[in-house]
This record gives C-alpha cells, sequence and structure tokens, in this order.
C-alpha cells in the first residue's frame, strides 16, 4: 500500500514537473501561501461555529450560555478570528475563576479587561 502511495506522488510529480519546475530533471518542492477571506459570520452561524469546535475539543455540553454567544457576536462582529480570540480568553478566564459556565458578564468583563474593547 506504501508503495502503491509513492508511485502516484511519484506520477503526479512526473505530470507537473513540466509546469512547475521548467528544469528537467529537477524536483524541489516550493512554499506557496494562499490567501483566504472569509466572510464574517451570522448570529446562527457564529453559534455553530463555537459549538463546533467546543464539540471537536471534546466537550460535551454547552459551556456559552445563550446571551454569552450574542455578545461573543456582538464583540467580533462575526469574525472568527475575533470569536476565536474572544472564546479563548473566555475560557481561560472562566478555568481561573473555577467557573463551569460562561455567560454574556463574564465574556464582557473579559473583553474590557484582557482585550481593551469598550463596553458598547
Amino acid at each position: 500500500m506504501f508503495q502503491r502511495v509513492l508511485s502516484i506522488y511519484k506520477e503526479f510529480l512526473f505530470q507537473f514537473q513540466g509546469f512547475l519546475f521548467p528544469i528537467p530533471g529537477i524536483i524541489s518542492l516550493q512554499h506557496t501561501d494562499i490567501y483566504c477571506t472569509v466572510p464574517p459570520l451570522d448570529r446562527a452561524e457564529c453559534e455553530d461555529y463555537i459549538n463546533a469546535h467546543m464539540q471537536y475539543a471534546g466537550c460535551t455540553q454547552n459551556i456559552f450560555t445563550d446571551s454569552a454567544i450574542d455578545r461573543i457576536y456582538q464583540i467580533s462582529n462575526g469574525v472568527p478570528r475575533m470569536v476565536n480570540r474572544v472564546c479563548e480568553k473566555s475560557l481561560m478566564y472562566a478555568s481561573q475563576t473555577q467557573k463551569r459556565l460562561i455567560d454574556d458578564h463574564m465574556v464582557s468583563y473579559v473583553a474590557e479587561h484582557e482585550m481593551l474593547v469598550v463596553n458598547e
């Protein structure tokens, strides 16, 4: 099986050798940057996004209340990178204060004190 995978990989490199590597016989790996823009999420997508990440991490119960998700959405404007930051900081704060549930007050506190976001 492993030999077949290597064979397919060699065939793939050979097929694209002329396109990617203009000098015959020289095969080298090149670094390619890919830029991708993800549009902001709406409120429902934001909740699904958070829940999917929590499930992937092995969490079997809801840790963020609906009001916390509303507040996360308000602070992040639905931008996935900001959703990640707010959730990460909120989870860390909840762990430090030994809380099992994150509500909108905790998210607001974290945003104001940890992320320097002015309360809206």
